[in-house]
């Protein structure tokens, strides 16, 4: 596509009026509360896909047999919807058969409709979910268990699943035994064990703290691996098969490992990991730049031929809180993410994005509504402009103190300044620019008057954004 020589001219003559992002309040940020009296640790997991948003508390209030009905703590599963531009509570899910202090809801996930739950007591199990249209509900449809062990373990501390392959993590609770990933595949009559893969053993700590997978990709980390140092942290990726086997392809270490010479303690690499399929984010909170503990976080791309470090993100408020430990709750989607700070009361988070040049840059600081939040930031995910970031340890005011979680949502393209398309914070001719390259190369990026074409009203659509500036 081609750009008229008048026209690009104009353009360039154009008035450069606000040539920095004014500034204004942020959209409305919707306070999303646990429920009072049932709730003990709302958003203590979250996941997110499209219009669906589930929320686990594996402490919640909910009712079973024995002993006592109304002081189980067995759990439970919050089911959210986009409805009319807000997040709507649709459905609070607990199996029929809960027991006492079961812990459903250890962990959650989703993808499309369906929905995967860890339940953590008696050897743990994971429950199946398929999300009907018609009636608008959660429908549990199948249950997968542990397959016989030889150790004592504790299943499904940590799950993924992706187009048919599910990984169940299970820890060992016997010193010196290794941790194991259960495979799962999605067969004629459901979900069907296949084998288990023993994971590395001491001193490969927390080895599955976390898992993501995609179609190609399966990654797990192991914070506390003192391999060379004290918990320096390492993320081991997994090459995944057409047939839905997988095999090891690299171990990521801190750079300061890679380096070689003095190794320092504490780094906690892979604490968080973000992935989306392009980018690999991993926090390493304990990490010192200018400030001790500020902790940063490392994003990766693949070359063709192995996981690359392409950047190491830092924060603008480094140094301003005692050890800092950036990088908790770590999320990314597409040229969107989000790190806090791991500090309980820090109430802070930060979102990043990716500019055309593939660099990241901060481009807001999001706090919650509330003063009562705590643990903001624990937890977050991303999923397309929404933003959704926990506190699981929100209480309510005084006198009670209660402590019940909560989560705040928020809208990214409320966040950012859509004509700032090189994402430095500015809006220069640059930033033209950079439009008119995105429209040379017909980019939907340059369809600023959202009619899925590229014409000339995206120019005087781009025009008027950028003289109205970010407000």
């Amino acid at each position: 596509m081609s750009i008229p020589k008048s026209l690009l001219a104009a353009l360039l003559l154009a008035p450069f009026a606000h040539l920095t992002m004014a500034q204004g309040d942020p959209c409305e940020t919707q306070f999303i509360p646990g429920f009072v009296g049932l709730s003990a640790q709302f958003a203590g997991d979250i996941d997110i896909d499209g219009d669906h948003l589930l929320f686990s508390d594996y402490t919640a209030y909910t009712l079973c047999s024995t002993p006592d009905p109304f002081e189980c703590s067995a759990g439970a599963v919050f089911a959210y919807r986009w409805i009319e531009g807000r997040w709507a509570h649709v459905q609070t899910i607990v199996p029929p058969d809960l027991a006492y202090y079961e812990g459903f809801g250890a962990g959650v996930h989703v993808e499309g409709d369906t929905m995967m739950v860890s339940t953590r007591k008696d050897g743990g199990r994971i429950d199946m979910y398929a999300y009907d249209q018609g009636l608008g509900q959660w429908i549990e449809n199948d249950r997968i268990y542990p397959p016989p062990a030889s150790y004592e373990y504790i299943f499904g501390g940590e799950l993924a699943f992706d187009t048919g392959l599910a990984i169940v993590f299970e820890t060992n609770v016997v010193a010196g035994q290794p941790p194991l990933l259960h495979r799962y595949v999605l067969g004629d009559e459901g979900w069907e064990y296949r084998d288990t893969f023993e994971g590395p053993t001491s001193p490969v700590g927390n080895y599955g703290k976390n898992i993501r997978m995609n179609e190609e990709w399966i990654i797990v980390s192991a914070s506390a691996d003192r391999t060379h140092a004290v918990n320096h942290g390492s993320v081991y990726v997994y090459r995944r098969n057409p047939d839905d086997t997988f095999e090891f392809f690299q171990k990521l270490l801190p750079p300061e490992v890679e380096a070689g010479g003095a190794i320092p303690s504490g780094l906690w690499f892979g604490t968080y990991v973000g992935f989306d399929g392009r980018t690999l984010a991993i926090s390493a909170p304990g990490t010192s730049r200018d400030f001790d503990n500020q902790g940063v976080v490392y994003t990766y791309e693949f070359d063709g031929q192995a996981w690359t470090l392409r950047q190491v993100l830092t924060h603008s408020m480094a140094g301003e809180l005692h050890a800092d430990t950036f990088g908790f709750g770590l999320s990314v989607e597409g040229d969107t993410l989000v790190a806090a700070m791991g500090r309980t009361f820090s109430r802070v988070a930060f979102v990043f994005r990716r500019g055309v040049d593939g660099v990241w840059r901060e481009v807001a600081v999001v706090r919650p509504t509330h003063p009562e939040a705590s643990a903001f930031g624990f937890k977050s995910v991303v999923e397309g402009d929404r933003i959704v970031i926990g506190a699981p340890e929100q209480y309510a005011p005084a006198p009670s103190y209660t402590r019940y979680g909560a989560a705040y949502a928020y809208d990214v393209s409320c966040l950012v300044c859509p004509p700032d398309l090189d994402a430095d914070g500015l809006l220069t001719i640059f930033d033209f620019l950079t439009f008119m390259n995105l429209f040379q190369d017909g980019d939907a990026q340059a369809d600023f008057d959202g009619d899925g074409e590229l014409t000339l009203f995206d120019f005087l659509a781009y025009q008027t954004a950028f003289d109205a500036g970010c407000e």
